[in-house]
């Protein structure tokens, strides 16, 4: 291959990531718009018609899906590579366990450090919920049932970012770069909602940048584990189950289902909460992600050889 062939590829690739990111940003630029109609931030509970918007963000996690659809047909791309195999065998099958694993993990960790922070005069007698086996645990499994029954959802999103974003970075810049670029892109899709209360309210200092920024921050390290699972099995689906549980069985479900309703009584919340409950939380984001981004960049994955259904 000639230089000159190379560099065409190279500025190929690159449009069709442009024609992506703009196809994927698409449906929130009706934000604002929504904003004006209902007169309230619609990502706190308290727009007019909260069943409307639900259904509007859950449609909009679907968008880059559709934009890695239109993208192959607008640039005659085709659908080869597609990741929408299972590909589950015995060399695989750990990832879709660590799918799970690792983010219920994240959310136990930090929600014993939130317990460590913020929770004042419990005995360690009374600080575990009595009723974990009868009550916790079901409640726990209903939760990440509900992710991975909702995988439409989380698909939505990972079909385009991890079946289509990523390999076309990881192709075009080394791996560490690709995957910071790929989260930074990924938390600016989300900064139209999160200038609207979404994950972190809407009172906190310098709002909405510092927002936007933690959620660039989260998204970077979330994706050099999604990434992990995606490239290693050459599929998106385990990323999607792990976006799924994530969503699902986050720190406060973990709290509520591992401490006592009084040891959560006890609990004394630092002003702007949610941000600062969000920097908990990106503790154990930042160290899976760092151990994901190592795996990923020491060797190349043992399927990279591999076929994709």
């Amino acid at each position: 291959m000639t230089a000159d062939t190379k560099r065409s590829d190279k500025k190929t690739e690159i449009i069709r990531l442009i024609i992506f990111c703009a196809l994927s940003a698409l449906p929130f630029i009706a934000v604002p718009f929504l904003r004006e109609h209902y007169g309230e931030p619609i990502c706190t509970g308290e727009a007019g018609a909260s069943a409307g918007v639900s259904l509007f963000l859950m449609l909009g996690m679907l968008s880059p899906s559709v934009a890695n659809i239109l993208t192959r047909l607008i640039t005659k791309e085709g659908f080869k590579d597609c990741r929408l195999g299972l590909n589950l065998n015995r060399k695989n099958v750990k990832y879709y366990i660590a799918a799970v694993v690792v983010k219920l993990a994240e959310a136990t960790a930090a929600a014993f450090l939130m317990c460590a922070l913020f929770m004042r005069d419990v005995q360690l007698s009374d600080l575990f919920n009595k009723e974990f086996f009868s009550v916790g645990l079901p409640t726990l499994l209903a939760m990440a049932s509900f992710g991975l029954t909702g995988i439409v959802m989380f698909f939505g999103e990972e079909f385009g970012w991890r079946g289509y974003m990523m390999p076309k970075l990881l192709k075009l810049m080394p791996k560490p770069a690709a995957l910071i670029l790929g989260g930074v892109i990924w938390g600016l899709w989300h900064a139209p909602i999160t200038a609207q209360g979404h994950n972190f309210g809407l009172d906190y200092p310098l709002f909405p940048w510092l927002g936007i920024l933690l959620m660039c921050v989260m998204c970077t390290f979330d994706n050099c584990l999604l990434t992990l699972l995606a490239e290693r099995t050459k599929s998106v689906f385990p990323a999607a189950i792990c976006h799924g549980v994530n969503n699902q069985c986050g720190m406060g479900v973990m709290a509520s289902v591992l401490f006592s309703e009084a040891a959560l009584m006890s609990l004394e919340m630092p002003e702007h909460a949610l941000v600062v409950m969000s920097l908990i939380m990106l503790i154990p984001i930042f160290i899976t992600g760092t151990v994901s981004a190592i795996l990923l960049c020491r060797r190349k994955s043992s399927n990279d050889t591999g076929s994709d259904t």
